[in-house]
């Protein structure tokens, strides 16, 4: 909500209070509020599994900005598991450097979606990088659609199929709520050979479709992220995908 929206509200109760006293308002609020963020930024770094995005954002009166301009608003989530802080930073660039300062503290596990962006601090020396399977998931969903408008499915809803089959394993872990180590277990055995059939598919299939079109862009995607997105395997306090930060973040 805005302050002109503000100075309404208060307006219809009687307050006139200008615009200027309510910006100095939010000011000292933010002051007071800093050491609270510190606090949990330390809560949040405190444990080694970060998952972190970002969406876009428009601010219409920003200095030296159009209105048409798109900022980012870059969102963390991390600590423990049972009590997780969730962080949201104001940038208005996508710059890969902003991930690397928000992370200078961290070590640990770092998931995210494929933006080059994170691919620097994913190499810093304590930081290992692991993908997000719902982005790969949303490329072949997106090329099944524009399929099905020309009344086919092909290599798309195979692939889509076989990445939905790591899902319902997924499903059951989370519905059984499996101990990290049991999860990591579960998943050896039952979704780990999915994702080597799906290697198979991938590598037997990928030629077949060209690559500017929506199933050649979704397998190249698949390819070039697999090593980050078979990392979950390797930890069960891992997610598959970066859908956790989403929801609780109301992001994209």
């Amino acid at each position: 909500m805005g302050l002109t929206a503000i100075e309404k509200i208060l307006a219809r109760y009687g307050l006139d209070i200008t615009r200027t006293t309510l910006a100095t308002w939010m000011i000292r609020l933010g002051e007071l509020i800093l050491p609270l963020i510190n606090l949990l930024h330390e809560s949040q770094v405190s444990y080694d599994v970060m998952q972190m995005d970002e969406t876009t954002l428009q601010v219409l009166k920003e200095q030296d900005r159009a209105a048409q301009a798109k900022s980012r608003m870059w969102v963390r989530r991390g600590g423990a598991p049972d009590k997780p802080v969730i962080l949201f930073d104001y940038e208005p660039t996508r710059s890969g450097s902003v991930a690397w300062r928000l992370l200078e503290d961290f070590k640990g596990i770092l998931q995210s979606d494929g933006y080059a962006g994170y691919i620097a601090v994913g190499k810093r020396d304590g930081i290992r990088h692991v993908g997000c399977l719902a982005h790969a998931r949303r490329k072949f969903d997106e090329a099944l659609k524009a399929q099905k408008e020309h009344g086919r499915g092909g290599l798309a809803a195979e692939g889509l199929a076989l990445i939905q089959k790591i899902y319902r394993v997924e499903k059951i872990a989370r519905e059984t709520k499996l101990a990290p180590d049991k999860r990591k277990a579960f998943r050896e055995q039952h979704a780990r050979p999915i994702w080597t059939e799906l290697r198979k598919w991938l590598d037997a299939k990928r030629r077949h479709a060209p690559p500017q079109s929506l199933t050649g862009k979704a397998m190249t995607f698949l390819d070039n992220q697999w090593p980050l997105l078979i990392g979950y395997l390797e930890d069960g306090r891992i997610e598959a995908d970066n859908n956790l930060l989403s929801r609780s973040a109301n992001i994209d």
